[in-house]
């Protein structure tokens, strides 16, 4: 909220990107 969602989109898009990075891995 406010100032502070700036950073945590930044940090929810690293998470989405990783989460599914990690199951394309899984599924190979």
């Amino acid at each position: 909220i406010g100032w502070v969602t700036t950073s945590e989109s930044s940090l929810l898009y690293v998470f989405v990107s990783f989460f599914f990075v990690s199951i394309h891995f899984i599924a190979l």
